[in-house]
C-alpha cells in the first residue's frame, strides 16, 4: 500500500469522490513534507515518514478526536518541532481534539493542558 493509499483509506467513508480524496491526501502529504513519497510503499518509508503519513490520515479521516502516542518519537529535534507545530495548526484548522502521550517534556510544555502520570 502506498502512502497516498494509506491516507485515503481513512477517508473512504466520506461523501467525497475518489478523485477529491486523492487530491486532499496529496495536499496533506505535501504539507507534511511527504509529497515526494506519496507513491512509495509504506514499508519503505522511515519511521518518521510513517508517523507523518499516520498524522495525515488522522487529520483527514472523519472524527473529532486524535489520540497520538509519541507522535514525534522517531524524529530529530528540528523535525519533531516542525511536525508538532503543524499538528497544532491542523488541529485548529480541522477542529480536532488532540490527546498526546509523550515522554518529550519540551513537546508537553507546549500543550494547552498536561496531565503527568507517575509510577507509585
Amino acid at each position: 500500500m502506498s502512502a497516498l493509499d494509506n491516507v485515503t483509506l481513512g477517508m473512504r467513508f466520506t461523501r467525497d469522490s475518489k478523485q477529491v480524496r486523492q487530491r486532499k491526501a496529496k495536499a496533506m502529504l505535501s504539507r507534511l513534507g511527504l509529497g515526494h513519497v506519496a507513491g512509495d510503499k509504506i514499508m519503505t518509508l522511515s519511521g518518521g515518514e510513517q508517523q507523518r503519513v499516520a498524522l495525515a490520515r488522522c487529520i483527514l479521516k472523519p472524527g473529532d478526536l486524535i489520540l497520538a502516542v509519541e507522535p514525534t518519537g522517531a524524529l530529530d529535534r528540528d523535525l519533531a518541532q516542525h511536525v508538532f507545530d503543524e499538528m497544532l495548526r491542523l488541529q485548529h484548522e480541522y477542529g480536532k481534539t488532540l490527546i498526546i502521550v509523550t515522554h518529550d517534556l519540551g513537546i508537553a510544555a507546549q500543550c494547552d493542558n498536561t496531565i503527568e502520570l507517575q509510577a507509585v
